[in-house]
């Protein structure tokens, strides 16, 4: 679970806690106060955060 949090266009702040799917929003994301669409900058959000969280890539060992 993780805690989203987004800025609208119009102003609004809003947050929600998550479950991502797939890494993205398993739902769609409406402001609170104008109804717009935040469902891609929450899937943003999720992105950046789990790149955050990934490990950093295992090299192969070189032969000599």
């Amino acid at each position: 679970m993780m805690e989203i949090k987004i800025q609208c266009d119009c102003g609004q702040r809003y947050k929600f806690d998550v479950e991502p799917v797939g890494g993205s929003m398993p739902y769609e994301v409406k402001c609170p106060i104008c109804g717009a669409d935040g469902t891609e900058r929450a899937n943003a959000v999720i992105r950046e955060r789990l790149a955050a969280e990934a490990p950093p890539p295992v090299s192969a060992p070189t032969l000599r």
